[in-house]
């Protein structure tokens, strides 16, 4: 009995990787952009590498309501179905961003996981310091702890006044979506 399980399972478990293994990625990233569209947001100029469980993007820039509004260098999205992720490196802000937030952010990563269904974690490292948060979808909110950096001090201390102070010098930041 504990062999034909186990054999059940195994089986179980190869169909899930050949079904992730074998899904039309590129597809489902354009399906994507489509849907990004009718927020008037578009992703443009970027390179589509297909990984066997994943996507690469280079070179990518994203333009809201026909503003470019930040460029990302390279960008990995891992399908694990369990597990996804999304990591991003270079990233660089435009437009009307430039006037209230640091440009540059070295690292920004996006988790999701299957067994934690009403919350999305995302962390980013830059010019501001670092910051982590976690997004509830079923409360459409959004956590934010930044642990500023000096540089972030020193030129946007407007909008960490916006932010409150927590007693290890974190900042906190709750919106509504």
């Amino acid at each position: 009995m504990v062999k034909k399980i186990a054999f059940i399972f195994a089986w179980l478990v190869f169909f899930v990787a050949a079904l992730l293994f074998f899904a039309p990625k590129v597809n489902l990233y354009y399906l994507l952009e489509k849907e990004l569209q009718k927020l008037h947001v578009v992703i443009d100029n970027e390179t589509i590498v297909e990984h066997p469980f994943g996507l690469e993007l280079e070179h990518a820039d994203v333009y809201a309501e026909g503003i470019r509004i930040l460029k990302v260098m390279e960008l990995h999205a891992n399908v694990w179905l369990l597990s996804n992720s999304i990591e991003a490196g270079q990233i660089r802000l435009d437009g009307v961003a430039k006037s209230f937030l640091p440009t540059k952010i070295e690292q920004a990563a996006v988790h999701y996981a299957l067994w934690n269904p009403l919350y999305a974690t995302f962390e980013a490292k830059g010019e501001f310091g670092v910051l982590q948060g976690r997004v509830a979808l079923k409360e459409r909110k959004v956590f934010l702890l930044l642990h500023p950096s000096d540089y972030m001090k020193r030129h946007y201390a407007q909008l960490l006044g916006e932010m409150k102070k927590n007693k290890e010098g974190g900042y906190t930041y709750e919106q509504s979506l």
